[in-house]
């Protein structure tokens, strides 16, 4: 196999997760930063298997069997080398290199890649601590930056004009490979190269081997843009898969530090500076998927810190948004929240390391940061504010991609909810009812009809989903209201069919306990062939009428304050039902003279 041929190979090991991969053939249970089962290369009773994500390795402490992905697949499916790497790039999205002569000679040239950047990374140290660098030094020192994190970071100055590529022609290296390493660029309409970084105070970047593969540079002068310039993409860069300092990090997880994502190289060097050393960033843009499952490699729960200031709160939105499809139940996200203009940098140096700390560990989880964020956007006082907020909140929890954790959020949601947003009127039933009576009284019998309408109407939720996230239910048809609350979160089809082979397959009995007729509410079920708005006017009346009852029950048992315009008005409502329930019998009454 070709030389070059390990750089696919080290990309490839990047995107497999062993532990997932492993698990499906051994039980696997997280031990702090790895995973121990029994061995499946030999009989044991005591797990002596180890998996280490972070090293991509196996290894066996009982009969000695160690390796990588490849040789998993290699050793458990009977593959040889080749099939095993292409098996494992199928299931990685990558496509194996084909070794054709222009490869082989591209290969030759990428073995020398990292020693090339060795250098340039080399030239931009010295510069800093020469005249040249004066400037960039002292924006350190007025940033605070020690020499020791000057020196660990290995921080440079790049100078104005080709003075790069001077250099590196001298040591005999060709404008091909300094264009294909990034170094300098190429303007094709006065035809001529140049130093891709000039004038700036310069961040290498490492992989998690530590070498450097590419360089950020921020600019000294506020008027120049962009203000923080990466290189471009190269053969050994790939953006969108490295975090800055991961190489520093993945060291301080097995110190036990925690994993925080910042937003720039500044604020991963000032939290190093003070012992935070588990601090990476992405490279200048949002965080991304690859660099999502990095840092998941390292840590479950990463600890996401973006600036205060709108634009930050905006990207940690983002990031959100970007991890909810990939997200499971050991692989999550926690949001430290700043004050608006403010950064890690920034609130150590005024309030020190402890209270950052104290804010570490005050980190909301996913669905926290979600109600939190939600709640601040919408005026959840009107209707209207808490639809858009019901609907924006479901809308991002249905793409979680992980079904037990969907449903564990969805579920958590309308708790929360109810919590939060009930009336008065909708006190849980458990609490005022007595549960030794041998038959149910008239408001079990309303919330009976009304879940039972849903059945048959599905449908309807879209438009009731208020009033039915917050009914109150007894202990008879709490799982089942549970069960169709879970059904219409989940997104599926809301037709009466699907959601009952749904229950049945919950284990839940549709057993009805009453009949509408007897408790003064007849026709309700008889208009379920109508239009599905007038079918929902009629549900939210008959909701509606449940809340008095609720309400007046709460009266009675002295639950509610009395005071005078208040018991004025139960009085009234009280009339106001008793000569409803009255018209209504007449009716009926009347109804059945006419026709005898």
């Amino acid at each position: 196999m070709a030389a070059g041929f390990d750089f696919f190979l080290e990309r490839l090991k990047d995107r497999v997760v062993l532990s997932d991969l492993i698990s499906p053939k051994v039980k696997l249970v997280k031990r702090g930063g790895h995973y121990k089962g029994l061995c499946p290369f030999h009989t044991e009773k005591t797990p002596s298997f180890v998996v280490q994500n972070s090293k991509g390795q196996y290894h066996c402490f009982g009969c000695g069997e160690h390796g990588s992905a490849i040789d998993w697949v290699m050793n458990t499916q009977g593959m040889g080398f080749m099939d095993a790497v292409e098996s494992l790039a199928r299931a990685s999205g990558l496509e194996v290199p084909h070794d054709t002569e222009q490869e082989r000679g591209m290969r030759l040239k990428k073995a020398s890649f990292l020693d090339i950047l060795e250098k340039v990374c080399l030239f931009f140290t010295q510069k800093l601590h020469e005249k040249e660098g004066k400037e960039a030094l002292s924006y350190l020192h007025t940033r605070g930056v020690s020499p020791g994190m000057i020196s660990q970071f290995r921080l440079g100055f790049a100078p104005s004009g080709n003075a790069l590529q001077t250099y590196l022609k001298a040591q005999g290296i060709d404008a091909q490979t300094q264009l294909e390493l990034g170094v300098i660029g190429h303007d094709s309409e006065k035809g001529h190269t140049y130093d891709y970084f000039r004038g700036r105070l310069m961040f290498p970047i490492f992989n998690r081997q530590g070498q450097v593969v590419a360089f950020g540079g921020r600019a000294l002068d506020d008027q120049v843009m962009p203000k923080y310039l990466n290189s471009p993409e190269t053969r050994i860069f790939h953006k969108g898969e490295m975090l800055y300092g991961s190489h520093f990090a993945a060291k301080a997880m097995k110190q036990g530090q925690n994993l925080l994502i910042v937003e720039g190289y500044m604020d991963v060097i000032a939290l190093h500076q003070v012992g935070l050393t588990g601090a990476v960033a992405p490279l200048g843009t949002a965080i991304g998927e690859m660099q999502l499952e990095e840092v998941w490699r390292m840590t479950p729960r990463p600890i996401l810190c973006l600036d205060g200031d709108l634009a930050g709160q905006k990207a940690a939105f983002r990031a959100l948004e970007r991890a909810m499809p990939l997200m499971e139940p050991d692989k999550l996200l926690s949001f430290l929240l700043l004050e608006s203009g403010e950064d890690p940098d920034s609130f150590i140096k005024k309030q020190g390391k402890n209270q950052f700390e104290s804010r570490m560990e005050k980190a909301l989880s996913v669905f926290e940061y979600i109600w939190q964020t939600l709640k601040n956007s919408h005026t959840t006082t009107s209707p209207e504010g808490l639809a858009l907020f019901s609907k924006q909140f479901k809308e991002l929890l249905k793409t979680i991609g992980s079904p037990d954790l969907r449903t564990a959020y969805f579920e958590e949601f309308y708790k929360k909810y109810a919590e939060n947003f009930k009336s008065a009127s909708y006190k849980p039933l458990g609490k005022l009812l007595d549960q030794n009576k041998p038959k149910m009284d008239a408001r079990k019998k309303v919330l009976d009809i009304l879940l039972r309408c849903v059945i048959e109407r599905p449908a309807v939720l879209t438009l009731i989903e208020g009033d039915f996230l917050g009914m109150a239910t007894f202990e008879e048809i709490e799982s089942l209201h549970k069960a169709v609350l879970d059904y219409y979160f989940l997104g599926s089809p809301l037709e009466k069919e699907p959601l009952k082979h749904y229950l049945k397959d919950n284990g839940i009995i549709l057993k009805m306990y009453t009949s509408s007729d007897t408790i003064g509410f007849k026709g309700i079920l008889d208009s379920l062939s109508g239009d599905i708005e007038g079918f929902s006017r009629q549900w939210t009346a008959l909701y509606h009428r449940w809340s008095d009852f609720e309400e007046i029950r709460n009266f009675k048992l002295g639950n509610i304050r009395k005071d005078d315009v208040y018991v004025q008005a139960i009085r009234e409502r009280i009339e106001g039902l008793q000569t409803e329930l009255q018209n209504q019998q007449a009716h009926t009454t009347n109804k059945k003279e006419e026709m005898k």
